[in-house]
């Protein structure tokens, strides 16, 4: 992946995947841009988004400079000022990784009021595909929306915006990934996402102070299933840590994940728990793509221990009597039905 940025906004003006040479940025609109927005005054500001009455796009930069280049990654910074807060955008693009990480950094100092009307900040990007529609993670799957005039609407780890790529029978997908916002808008082929929002009542300074905000812009060539825009959002969401600790003998075996595989790929590995009565655990699966699967999971029993026993249950751990879970060498299997939820308790040899 390359990308360009534009000296005038810091946005991104050229975004190109190298494996097609296909672009998804207009360099005349370009992407990953603030936006200041001021609504109008009016009754429950903290849940009623009002109409605007003044935008500002793009903020004027103070600064656009690089601030480190190497083998392994390029960063360059951009800085800006609206009133009295202080907004820096910083873009990241890493080898041999398909995206490019946006992070912003303000002091956020704007203050609504009835006088005033409510203060907001969002970043905006535009794409060059035509015929866009907008897909969005919500809780275990994800929805298309057809809302495309601006209307804000929940999203939790990644939005999609795809289209036709002008010039190309091919079809492209932007995916925005975030770490700490849920308000997206499709406007046209323009994609974006609220990161302030300076309502007034009943909280008088709701946003009041320094944020620090993540997000990644993906340009995905072709078709793309929601599952692995699952695993894209959970990816960015749980990046690898690093922890320094001193050497000494531990009581597992050095062999890393516990989860060797979940197959096939439509079914999501969620979560493993604690059971919140005895001594097993829960795993909970979900599915993405609207087809019925029989999942296959298998387990790292030295570090889990040897499985004794399988059974379905329900989101409130009560055994269900339907005889679809099945013990196999190292793990389990389990029938899932399109979009579902599947929750199985593991017994341990004693």
């Amino acid at each position: 992946m390359a990308d360009r940025l534009d000296r005038f906004s810091g946005g991104i003006c050229q975004l190109i995947d190298k494996k097609t040479g296909l672009d998804l940025a207009d360099p005349e609109n370009p992407m990953g841009i603030l936006e200041y927005v001021l609504e109008r005054p009016g009754s429950m500001s903290a849940w009623v988004i009002h109409d605007p009455k003044k935008r500002i796009c793009p903020l004027e930069l103070e600064s656009l400079r690089v601030i480190q280049e190497n083998r392994y990654f390029a960063s360059i910074q951009a800085k800006a000022k609206l009133n009295q807060s202080e907004i820096t955008v910083t873009y990241t693009l890493k080898a041999d990784e398909p995206l490019v990480e946006i992070k912003v950094d303000t002091l956020w100092l704007e203050r609504g009021s009835e006088e005033l009307g409510i203060p907001g900040l969002r970043i905006k990007f535009p794409t060059a595909l035509s015929h866009a529609e907008a897909r969005y993670e919500i809780p275990f799957g994800s929805i298309k929306r057809d809302l495309n005039q601006g209307e804000e609407v929940p999203g939790l780890r990644w939005a999609n915006v795809s289209g036709e790529i002008p010039g190309s029978k091919t079809r492209g997908n932007l995916l925005l990934l975030n770490d700490c916002k849920y308000g997206h808008f499709l406007d046209g082929s323009t994609l974006g996402l609220t990161l302030l929002r300076s309502s007034y009542s009943p909280d008088p300074l709701p946003e009041f102070g320094h944020h620090s905000m993540r997000m990644a812009a993906v340009p995905i060539i072709g078709e793309i299933a929601p599952s692995e825009m699952v695993r894209y959002g959970a990816s960015f969401n749980h990046p690898l840590q690093i922890v320094y600790t001193d050497t000494h003998q531990g009581q597992l075996p050095a062999d890393g994940n516990f989860l060797l595989s979940c197959e096939p790929k439509n079914v999501i590995f969620s979560s493993l728990k604690k059971a919140e009565e005895g001594d097993g655990l829960i795993v909970r699966l979900f599915e993405t793509d609207g087809i019925k699967s029989t999942a296959a999971v298998s387990l790292n029993t030295s570090i889990l221990g040897e499985i004794e026993s399988v059974e379905e249950v329900d989101l409130l751990e009560r055994r269900l009597n339907t005889f679809e879970t099945r013990l196999i060498p190292r793990g389990f299997e389990v029938e899932i039905p399109a979009y579902g939820i599947v929750s199985v308790r593991l017994n341990f040899k004693k």
